[in-house]
């Protein structure tokens, strides 16, 4: 075994949290470790956390939940802390490791997620993961080349149906508009009625005009359609004997013909897909929500925008705060002040007053 093969061993027990770590988490139901000094010194997301005056750093008794994360992502994230290596891993956890990252910052790691993902080639078996996941990361040219393998065998690649509901809207309504997929209506039709929960009610209500009835073998038609209660039985019946002979009945032109052709697709902007960091939605809501109220002093208006001057603190920090909390820059300076260049809690600060 060489030296760094050895290191990683060593390390996978302190992960594995049978080694001696001082600072566990929960993960998903899995207990993960690590070296609380070594991870603050690797990571200044982790020293926020762990050495911050909140829960975790007070107590040192309990394990750390992180119930949002992948466990092998994370496991991979803590042996990447102490070591600066990562076995492995399969484009799914790569995944899940580059979301991680991002939640903790983690920018050179990240940016070696982004590098094996760019030149990875896609399979059926993580297509539509990687396709949602470069959209909500904003990621054109992964978005792309996903689309590029649906377009090649779209009804395999959309075969599971649970999987493809759960892709963004603005893609699936693409998907039922554009001639550039070739998909099956029976396809589209199981698509759709995995949105069945009330908040895709809207979007299903919109995609089912865009399903071409007349197109659905009589045997799918019977077996599939029918029993969905999609569409009125009437309506199913015409659709079949316009199959038969489509003189005998006069159905919309949009039912029969050949879908239109959209623009080509487009990824959402930037500012749709924003990349959300650590003190956004992430690790700044998770402090919040273990420290409680009175975690900061509450700000009011009429504390606020009270002076400019930045007094030393790093621009970068009050265009954090800023981007973050959609806040005046003196609000960010002010906060900053207040809470002593902490910009975890200058946002947290923030946040408090506007709730």
């Amino acid at each position: 075994m060489n030296e760094q093969a050895g290191l990683v061993a060593n390390f996978l027990q302190v992960v594995d949290g049978t080694h001696g770590a001082d600072v566990l988490f929960l993960v998903q139901g899995k207990i993960l470790g690590g070296f609380r000094n070594v991870l603050s010194l690797r990571c200044d997301a982790m020293a926020s956390m762990l050495n911050g005056e909140f829960k975790e750093a007070c107590e040192q008794k309990r394990p750390i939940p992180l119930p949002d994360h992948a466990p092998v992502a994370f496991r991979m994230f803590l042996l990447y802390l102490h070591t600066g290596h990562v076995p492995r891993l399969s484009p799914a956890d790569v995944m899940d490791l580059y979301e991680v990252s991002d939640y903790f910052v983690a920018d050179e790691l990240k940016a070696t997620c982004m590098d094996f993902l760019r030149n990875t080639e896609i399979h059926q078996s993580f297509c539509l993961q990687m396709l949602s996941f470069a959209m909500r990361h904003d990621i054109s040219d992964i978005i792309m080349k996903a689309i590029s393998f649906i377009s090649n065998d779209a009804d395999n690649v959309l075969s599971n149906s649970e999987e493809a509901a759960q892709l963004p809207s603005t893609f699936l309504k693409y998907m039922f508009q554009s001639s550039d997929l070739t998909v099956s209506e029976i396809t589209l039709v199981k698509i759709v009625l995995e949105l069945s929960a009330k908040p895709d009610a809207e979007l299903r209500a919109e995609l089912i005009p865009h399903i071409r009835l007349p197109r659905v073998s009589a045997k799918e038609m019977m077996k599939v359609i029918v029993p969905s209660g999609l569409f009125d039985q009437d309506v199913c019946m015409q659709s079949l004997a316009f199959q038969v002979d489509s003189d005998s009945v006069s159905l919309p032109a949009e039912a029969t013909a050949d879908r239109r052709q959209p623009p080509q697709y487009q990824p959402p902007s930037r500012a749709v897909w924003r990349r959300r960091t650590i003190f956004a939605d992430g690790f700044a809501a998770f402090l919040q929500a273990l420290t409680g109220d009175g975690c900061s002093e509450e700000v009011h208006d009429s504390e606020v925008d009270v002076e400019d001057n930045d007094g030393g603190l790093q621009p970068r920090d009050i265009e954090l705060v800023m981007a973050q909390v959609a806040c005046t820059r003196s609000r960010a300076v002010n906060a900053l002040h207040a809470n002593n260049r902490d910009v975890v809690e200058a946002i947290m600060q923030l946040s408090s007053a506007w709730d």
